[in-house]
This record gives structure tokens, sequence and C-alpha cells, in this order.
């Protein structure tokens, strides 16, 4: 019988304003990435933007950096203009194609899915491992990086979480900040403002090289 939970569901935003770190993605015998999501609460009022006819409310700076578990284009649900890309990512024990190749994952109404006959790792270790990105670009070629990546591609994304509302009809998207809850509102929405990708490699995986600017 096969278990059915629905994981967290992240959307990562950023400004322009706020630079992400240096990074470099190389290809390496280590098959596991290390690196936990990195965010930082933004102190202060911060200057809305608009996108799509929605205002944008930063909360915090956010990085996160994993291999891909899945991407679903958006072309016609009530964000899709604003978030036209989902990315599933996996860090830790959840960037292991051992494990992966165990779990069976999709990708549907803005949530990200998995299950398994029989669970490599304890459904904890699964759910605060991995997150269904729902992704605002900000400039037209962050959103074309976002539309060509692939499953088992590394990615590393930087922008900020943010809240996002629209006055035309009072809709309101609102931002997890925390990586432990799963369900409905658990997602992380971010406007992304740097991307790298890291194409598959048939052997290892990668590391990455970071700096502070």
């Amino acid at each position: 019988m096969f278990v059915r939970v629905l994981t967290l569901c992240l959307l990562l935003v950023g400004t322009g304003a706020i630079a992400a770190r240096n990074v470099t993605l190389t290809a390496h015998e280590a098959s596991i990435i290390q690196e936990l999501p990195y965010q930082e609460m933004l102190v202060g009022q911060q200057p809305t933007l608009t996108r799509a006819g929605f205002e944008l409310t930063p909360v915090a700076r956010f990085e996160v950096t994993g291999r891909v578990l899945g991407r679903l284009v958006y072309e016609s649900d009530t964000v899709a203009e604003l978030s036209p890309v989902d990315i599933a990512i996996g860090w830790g024990p959840m960037s292991d194609r051992r494990v992966l190749a165990q779990i069976e994952m999709s990708q549907g109404e803005r949530f990200f899915y998995w299950q398994t006959a029989r669970a490599p790792l304890p459904r904890t270790a699964i759910e605060q491992s991995s997150t269904n990105v729902h992704t605002i670009p900000a400039t037209p070629e962050i959103e074309r990086k976002l539309r060509m990546v692939q499953p088992d591609d590394v990615v590393h994304l930087a922008g900020v979480l943010v809240n996002a509302y629209r006055p035309t009809d009072g809709y309101r998207w609102t931002t997890s900040l925390v990586r432990d809850d799963t369900g409905d509102g658990a997602c992380e929405i971010v406007y992304v403002t740097d991307i790298e990708i890291a194409p598959a490699q048939p052997r290892g995986t990668y590391v990455q090289h970071a700096s502070a600017e």
C-alpha cells in the first residue's frame, strides 16, 4: 500500500536591491548537497514591488541549492502570470540519487507530492529536505532560465521571500518562513533575482562555493 504525502510547498522571492552571494556549482564525487536553505529576516519597512497586478512585500532574504526533483510550468491558474514556474528541490538526503530512486514524485495544483512503498528515510527527513518552490522571476532572462531547468539538474536560487496581495480582488498569497511545515500554507513564495544551473552529470554531484559580497 502506497503512502501518499503532501510535502512542503516553498515559494522563493527576492529584490534586485538585495544582492545574492557569489556561487559556483561544480561537479564532485560527493553525491549529497549538504548546504541547507539560507534565510535572513529583513529589518524595517521594505519597498513594495509590483508584478502582474500584485503588490509584493519582501520579508526575508532566501537562497537554496539543491537537486531538481521536478519542474512544472503553469499557464492559467490564478497566479500563473505572477509565478509561471514551480521547481521542486531536494537537499541533504533528498539530493541523493540512491534515495530518490526509491520515491515516486509529482507536482500539480501548486503542490509537490511523493509516495513510496517502503520509505528509505523517515517521513520528517523527506519533508524537511525537499520543497516546491513557487518562483516569481525578477526579469525575462531569469524566467527563461527557470523554464529551462530539468529534473536532476542542480540549481542555486537566490532572492527574497515575499507576501503577495492583489488589490483588484483582495487575493492574498502568504509565504512560509520555516522549513518544517507541510500542507496548504507551507509554501515559500520567492521573487528570484539570481539563478545558476548545473546540468545533471552521469556520476557524482555538486558542491557550491559561496562568498558574501
